[in-house]
């Protein structure tokens, strides 16, 4: 027997229907407006299937996908954002920046098979996207397949797709030294900033802040100058966390200081103010605010901070992400060296 459940959402009145099926327990979304009426009958339609199904000893098929058989990498495209509001993701609705994600992997999905692709031929289409993939750094092949993986495993559970796949395609566990600029090159860069994009830069350079965090989730009133630490509200584990402020932190943030949002401009200005200002300060090297934060974690560790500080500096959940930052290069492993007493 099926089961229907009512959730009330911003968006509107939503009904589940679970049922057992294969040993595992499914749950289907019926559209957000679907009317109480036309839920009961829906389900009674399930239960009349379930019957017969079991009855018969036939498969059995979900009136719901049977509406979306045969389903293309397009509408299923379509489907995963329209259900954005009910997508759990560790146990909490997927967020915007979680759902670009499945968007940007669906575009390049679409290149490698074209959005009419049906989802059951994707199988037999594996060498295509593996084809596709190599035209992105490991980095990058690891986002897609990840994401894919995820909407996929989404729709399994609401009973949309029936098979995952992403799984037969590697996930790249690959972790290199990102690089990092140098003192002298981030003060060369500072000097050519000024107003919004200034306070994102020291935030990031440092407190080791991500660009989102800083443009979303810092506020002056959550900054606590005498106690050390400051507040990033919903942060990218979606809880609060705290960063500590360092003492050139406070020296040239602390001038700045005002209410509301720290830095009020969007993260892509902040991106581009800063790239401009590295070309007017002659640096060559790439990135942007992510190599600030990188920056950082090489200085403490250069200077001969215990690795686990590093973490709490940057937040990292595992100190396995903290020790890509131990990749020092020759040169700089001889001048630590010089300075040491055995």
């Amino acid at each position: 027997m099926a089961s229907l459940f009512k959730r009330r959402l911003k968006s509107g009145i939503a009904w589940r229907i679970d049922y057992r099926q294969g040993g595992r327990f499914i749950s289907e979304y019926l559209p957000v407006g679907t009317t109480q009426t036309l839920a009961k009958k829906i389900l009674s339609d399930f239960d009349q299937r379930l019957a017969e199904s079991k009855l018969t000893g036939k498969q059995f098929i979900s009136p719901l996908k049977e509406q979306l058989d045969p389903l293309t990498v397009g509408e299923f495209r379509q489907w995963i954002l329209k259900n954005k509001t009910i997508a759990i993701r560790k146990g909490k609705p997927v967020d915007d920046r979680t759902l670009e994600g499945y968007d940007y992997a669906f575009s390049k999905l679409a290149l490698a098979v074209g959005e009419n692709e049906r989802i059951a031929a994707l199988g037999g289409r594996m060498r295509d996207i593996e084809k596709m993939l190599l035209n992105f750094s490991p980095n990058s092949q690891s986002i897609i397949v990840r994401s894919l993986r995820a909407a996929w495993a989404f729709g399994i559970q609401r009973g949309i797709v029936e098979e995952n796949p992403f799984k037969q395609i590697p996930v790249s566990t690959e972790r290199r030294d990102p690089g990092f600029w140098t003192i002298k090159e981030k003060d060369a860069v500072q000097a050519h900033l000024s107003g919004e994009a200034l306070k994102g830069f020291l935030l990031a350079r440092h407190a080791g802040l991500r660009k989102i965090e800083i443009c979303r989730n810092i506020l002056w009133e959550d900054v606590y100058w005498e106690s050390g630490y400051g507040l990033i509200r919903e942060a990218k584990t979606g809880e609060n966390q705290r960063f500590i402020i360092f003492p050139a932190l406070e020296r040239e943030l602390r001038p700045l200081a005002g209410t509301g949002q720290v830095c009020t401009i969007h993260y892509s200005t902040l991106a581009h103010d800063i790239q401009k200002a590295k070309v007017k300060a002659g640096v060559t090297k790439p990135g942007a605010v992510k190599i600030l934060r990188h920056s950082l974690a090489h200085e403490l560790l250069a200077q001969g901070q215990d690795i686990r500080f590093v973490q709490l500096v940057l937040r990292h959940s595992s100190i396995t992400t903290t020790t890509i930052y131990t990749n020092f290069r020759t040169d700089e492993i001889r001048n630590i060296m010089s300075q040491v007493k055995t």
